[in-house]
């Protein structure tokens, strides 16, 4: 059996740069938690759970037949879950104006749908920058938040689904690729 769910990585080099900065800025607010490695931001698009080697099988071939072509999207602005004034997660949000993600990650969630794998809660495209362990300063970190509720953070070209594998380590999650779906741009 594996941990595995569906993503898109985020790995754009001058995104993981700034990404690093926002990191240690929410950490000196008084943020007490840990940084997830920018090397491996992504954006969940269906978490699978438990499955085992057939359900990988199957998990491939029906990622095999989601068609799509590239697409842009916008990392833009800094939230958190829960909300009010509790923050376990912190986030980057992703923005599509066309509305082109959502509809990948619809596509994904019907076609795994079909092989019985249901969505369990409703899709917030964010990836996910910090967990939040403590905030020993509240309202500075909620102030800060609030100031990079509107950050543009930049560009990613989507042009691939991935079936990630999750091992959970005491030091963090460590993700290994088991197979992708690229829809490379032609000219």
């Amino acid at each position: 059996m594996v941990r595995c769910f569906i993503a898109l990585d985020l790995n754009n080099p001058a995104i993981i740069d700034k990404v690093r900065s926002l990191q240690e800025e929410l950490l000196n607010a008084g943020i007490k938690g840990r940084a997830v490695d920018p090397n491996t931001l992504h954006v969940t698009l269906q978490f699978l759970g438990e499955i085992n080697d057939e359900q990988v099988k199957s998990v491939i071939g029906r990622l095999d037949e989601i068609d799509f072509k590239p697409f842009r999207v916008s990392m833009r602005g800094l939230g958190y879950f829960p909300g009010g004034d509790r923050i376990n997660v912190v986030w980057v949000g992703l923005e599509d104006g066309e509305g082109k993600l959502i509809e990948v990650q619809r596509e994904v969630v019907r076609r795994l749908g079909s092989i019985g794998f249901k969505q369990d809660k409703d899709f917030v495209p964010h990836a996910t920058l910090l967990r939040v362990k403590a905030v020993t300063d509240k309202s500075r970190a909620l102030s800060v938040l609030a100031k990079l509720r509107d950050l543009e953070i930049g560009e990613i070209l989507v042009d691939h689904l991935k079936l990630k594998k999750s091992t959970l380590t005491s030091s963090g999650p460590i993700y290994q690729d088991i197979h992708a779906v690229s829809r490379r741009v032609s000219f």
